[in-house]
This record gives structure tokens, C-alpha cells and sequence, in this order.
């Protein structure tokens, strides 16, 4: 293992938190911040995100929160709309609930999942943000070591984020 590649896996966590505690100042919103996670560890198949809680009990125990989050099956950043439950927080899959609360967001049938209602995929540069980069080849993950580029991604991030929350229908 080359040292370059060793230096990037050693400061992975570093620019994980980096990149949502910038996200999360430049965000600047009203919204209730629910569960933060920048502790990533590869060996555990973990997440990375932040989430602002949008909605209690929108169906008895199940609420809404807006998120940005990557994690090691899907490295690239997304931002959604996810179900949680009420009583422990956790994620949850249940086609049924999602197709029914989609009627509340403007969204592109194509982009939901069992437990997101609807995301995007964010991007710098035309390409994905792969925030949990585990070769080292992904040219975004690798801006993130340039303080220029790296508030430069954030502030595209930022900016796709508010676009992804104004499809809440008012």
C-alpha cells in the first residue's frame, strides 16, 4: 500500500466530519437536528449523516426526517426524506407507508426506495460526491483535501440540499 493511500484512509473519519460539521453550519436551518453520525468505520458497514427531523407522527409512531447521508453500500451522498420510527429512531422499510406519504413531497417516482420517501444523489463537478472513497481513485473525494474545493463542494452540497427540501408541498 502506497503511502498517499495510507494518509487518505488514516484521514477518512477526519474529512467525514469535516465535511457535515461544515455542511450543517452552512446549512443553517430551523429544523430540529435529530441524529448525527460521522464516526464511519469501513469494517462495520456504517453510515455517515446528519438528519433534521421534518414531522412526528405522521402515521401513528412513524415520523419524517430529512437527511444527508453515505454509507458503505451506497458510498456517493445522497439527501432524502426517511421514515423512522418514533420509539428508537431506527430506519425501517414498509412500501405501503412511503407510497402514502409521498402524496406530501413534489417527487420523481424513480428516486424513492422501501424507506426513503424520495432523495437525489448530490454532485460536484458533474460527478457524484463519494464521501466513503475506499480506493482512493474517486476525483471528488479526493477535492475534499483542498480547503478551496472542499467549500466549494460543501456549498454545492448546501445548495442541492435546499433544493431537495423545498419538494415538501407547503
Amino acid at each position: 500500500m502506497n503511502k498517499e493511500k495510507v494518509d487518505i484512509e488514516r484521514n477518512r473519519n477526519k474529512i467525514i466530519k469535516k465535511f457535515f460539521t461544515a455542511f450543517h453550519e452552512c446549512f443553517g436551518t430551523n429544523l430540529e437536528r435529530r441524529f448525527t453520525d460521522f464516526d464511519f468505520d469501513m469494517r462495520e458497514e456504517d453510515a455517515a449523516h446528519i438528519s433534521y427531523m421534518i414531522a412526528r407522527d405522521v402515521k401513528p409512531g412513524i415520523s419524517v426526517v430529512f437527511e444527508v447521508n453515505a454509507d458503505a453500500n451506497d458510498p456517493c451522498v445522497f439527501v432524502g426524506f426517511s421514515m423512522v420510527k418514533e420509539e428508537d429512531q431506527s430506519y425501517f422499510g414498509d412500501n405501503k407507508i412511503v407510497n402514502e406519504l409521498r402524496e406530501y413531497y413534489d417527487i420523481d417516482e424513480k428516486k424513492t426506495s422501501d424507506w426513503m420517501i424520495c432523495f437525489d444523489y448530490l454532485v460536484y463537478d458533474g460527478e457524484q460526491i463519494n464521501l466513503i472513497n475506499s480506493d482512493g481513485n474517486d476525483n471528488n473525494f479526493l477535492k475534499l483535501f483542498d480547503p478551496e474545493k472542499f467549500d466549494k463542494i460543501v456549498d454545492c452540497v448546501v445548495e442541492q440540499s435546499r433544493l431537495h427540501l423545498a419538494k415538501l408541498k407547503k
